[in-house]
């Protein structure tokens, strides 16, 4: 599998895929070895919010909830990629009853808000009314879907946490110490909503890490040469954060060629002025607000839109496939 490799040596499995591996399959390859340790993979339905899933053990006393299957539920052999041949790069496909007699062994919570701000003037984001706890569906036999989230934490070994990206950022936390973890989807919107900073504050609450011992990856995304955006978003950031002035730039003035039916009419070329916002700098800042070091954090240096090669992008071709993010505790030896 073609991927970056993330907190190697921290007892963690976490990885960032790349072109030309695809999020759906890897996802339900994942579920397939969380189905055979009898764990299960987390699969947010992104909004672009920032309510954070908190998966802890079923406390000692209290009754599992009952999870429906989902109306296009899959069993993992449809859902793995069909191979031709020898069958040297299929998953090994297992089968059970209905996924842990359809009940949920784990208990979940939430922090932040499934809404996102509308920010933008000419924005055609749809907000829908935020109920109190979202709905769970089983995807599979291990693949849990949970709508209207765009992040996880747990401290289970086991538990696989997942996102995917076409150019939002990935942002992994990890506590080695406490031995937590976390992952969020940080758009444009979920960052101006400081979805970093919800991430690592849901772990200091639920599982008290200290943010001296949380290491941080922020991974391939859109990078300050390519997020373009209107005056009115790059001033929403600036007038909520007022140290991201650094973090955005003017671009030079250009001029727009009219449609053809105007330019018959010798309509002239009109000015657009156009913004550049930093999205990995302020997520990097609102992370070392909350008390984490800076050496702490190690920010991805890819572009997803500049590089066709490793990975998709839809603001450089509206591209439908997507790139997996991973994280997963490892189980330790002697536990």
């Amino acid at each position: 599998m073609k991927e970056i490799k993330i907190f190697e040596g921290q007892g963690v499995h976490a990885g960032f895929t790349q072109r030309p591996e695809k999020s759906n399959h890897i996802r339900a390859m994942l579920a397939n070895e969380a189905q055979g340790r009898g764990d299960l993979v987390l699969w947010p339905y992104l909004v672009h919010g920032t309510r954070i899933a908190v998966l802890r053990d079923l406390p000692e006393g209290e009754a599992p909830l009952k999870v429906p299957k989902a109306p296009d539920f899959l069993s993992l052999k449809e859902l793995l990629p069909q191979t031709s041949g020898n069958g040297e790069n299929a998953a090994e496909t297992q089968t059970c009853p209905a996924p842990f007699d359809g009940k949920l062994r784990f208990a979940l919570s939430y922090y932040g808000s499934a809404l996102a701000t509308d920010v933008a003037v000419n924005s055609a984001w749809a907000k829908g009314e935020q109920a109190d706890a979202p709905a769970l569906e089983w995807r599979s036999e291990a693949l849990l879907g949970i709508e209207a989230t765009d992040g996880c934490v747990t401290d289970v070994p086991g538990v696989v946490l997942t996102s995917t990206h076409g150019d939002c950022l990935p942002i992994y936390i990890c506590d080695p110490v406490r031995r937590a973890i976390g992952l969020a989807h940080a758009g444009w919107r979920g960052t101006y909503d400081g979805i970093a900073a919800v991430l690592a504050e849901t772990m200091m609450r639920e599982f008290g890490s200290d943010p001296e011992d949380m290491l941080v990856y922020i991974g391939p995304g859109i990078d300050f040469c390519c997020f373009e955006v209107n005056g009115d978003v790059a001033e929403a950031f600036t007038d909520r954060y007022y140290w991201a002035q650094e973090m955005t730039a003017v671009k030079p003035l250009r001029f727009e060629a009219p449609e053809a039916s105007d330019a018959a009419s010798g309509q002239e070329p009109e000015p657009v002025q156009k913004y550049l916002v930093d999205l990995k700098a302020i997520n990097d800042e609102l992370l070392k607000i909350c008390g984490i070091p800076e050496e702490n954090i190690t920010i991805s240096g890819d572009c997803t839109v500049c590089d066709a090669e490793n990975y998709y992008s839809h603001r450089r071709a509206k591209e439908k496939d997507r790139m997996l993010a991973y994280i997963c505790l490892e189980r330790q030896e002697n536990a």
